[in-house]
């Protein structure tokens, strides 16, 4: 029971001396390559420390806030500052750039900070793994995170008047985030995989499993991952995209405000890639926004699958409200997605006509779930020492 506080400020020393003695990436050799440089150790402090800020902010814990975001955005900035790191661009075709980042075409690119190396004939199946979770329709996107694409105009679907709605199966992707589409397999999109080698789509199975999003991001086009298991992409663990966001949220956090310029050093570089206009104050201020849920949609949607999520939605202290709505896939009450979907009863879609793939009444989150319990053996055996968590 060693205080929240002081384990965490041990966490950033640890770091700080770490970084004092640790090389850039461009020192070392190519042998050396994927080694833990000094990027990584300041861009991890800056993970630590926002996560840390933000937790003390809304569940009003023990710490220095300011403090905190403080060394978040000296640690971002310093890794910026270092000209070690960029967003990566697929200049063959631009429009994928946001999702070869993450494919072999982002192995060891400036935009990696850090990553899980794969050597093919040693340990492959990680990406056939993901590939084949994907790929054969085991998990799928939401409504919730469809919606959150920004139309090109910088606008949320809400204010937008380039949204096409949902009136067939690719209206909603139109005039959209590429994000979106480098996140998703628009449906009639050529896609090559294990059992649909023409890449046809949709072939969209059972709807209590996949909610009518498919996903692309993740999934290799390597053929050899699909049948000889010789999977070759790095797992991401620290990337440019991500220390970008947290500096953007930072520095939001710290003063209530950002400016323009800060917005073009960080999330106008994510937009600029996603095809979407800049996020700005004046954007915010004449469309009735608010920049802090403007920030979060941003982190939200280029993190998509990145196992961001669930953390976020804790630190923020939203979970109870997040986790405890339906879980919706694509709109089944008429037009291109109408029988789509056989066996579906009526109240299994909502009153606009959109999938419900899990009901609320089954998603329980409570306040206690922000924290895990302790193991019980382990409180037995302290006699007395260790208190559990509240509410376990």
């Amino acid at each position: 029971r060693t205080p929240r506080e002081t384990v965490v400020k041990n966490i950033l020393k640890d770091l700080d001396e770490a970084a004092k003695v640790l090389p850039l990436q461009s020192a070392l050799a190519p042998a050396d390559n994927g080694r833990i440089t000094k990027g990584a150790a300041q861009a991890l402090k800056a993970r630590v420390a926002l996560f840390e800020a933000t937790w003390v902010k809304y569940h009003k814990t023990p710490g220095d806030v300011n403090g905190l975001l403080d060394q978040a955005i000296a640690a971002a900035r310093a890794v910026i500052g270092s000209g070690e790191y960029e967003l990566y661009t697929d200049f063959m075709n631009p429009n994928d750039s946001y999702l070869q980042s993450y494919l072999v075409a982002g192995n060891d690119s400036r935009e990696q900070i850090l990553a899980r190396r794969y050597v093919p004939t040693l340990d492959a199946n990680h990406s056939h793994f993901i590939t084949s979770l994907v790929g054969f329709n085991l998990f799928g996107g939401t409504k919730k995170l469809a919606d959150m694409y920004a139309c090109t105009d910088g606008l949320p679907i809400t204010k937008s008047k380039l949204f096409q709605k949902y009136g067939t199966m690719t209206s909603e992707y139109k005039n959209r985030d590429l994000r979106m589409s480098n996140t998703f397999m628009i449906p009639g999109s050529k896609h090559s995989h294990a059992t649909n080698p023409s890449g046809d789509m949709p072939n969209f199975p059972d709807p209590t499993i996949l909610p009518g999003y498919r996903i692309r991001k993740l999934v290799s086009t390597d053929q050899d991952c699909w049948f000889a298991f010789r999977c070759i992409e790095f797992k991401h663990i620290l990337k440019y995209s991500e220390l970008l966001l947290n500096l953007a949220e930072a520095l939001y956090e710290k003063n209530g405000s950002i400016s323009d310029g800060d917005l073009d050093a960080t999330i106008n570089l994510l937009r600029e890639r996603g095809g979407v206009a800049k996020l700005t104050n004046a954007l915010v201020n004449d469309n009735g926004l608010k920049m802090l849920e403007e920030i979060r949609r941003e982190r939200t949607v280029e993190l998509a699958f990145d196992h961001f999520r669930l953390y976020d939605l804790k630190r923020w202290k939203t979970a109870v409200k997040e986790l405890t709505q339906d879980i919706k896939g694509v709109n089944i009450g008429g037009g291109a997605w109408d029988g789509q979907f056989p066996g579906i009863s009526a109240g299994d879609k909502d009153s606009k006509g959109f999938l419900i793939v899990e009901h609320k009444a089954m998603r329980q989150f409570a306040e206690r779930n922000y924290l895990f319990p302790l193991p019980a053996q382990q409180v037995q055996l302290s006699q007395g020492v260790l208190t559990q968590n509240p509410g376990w």
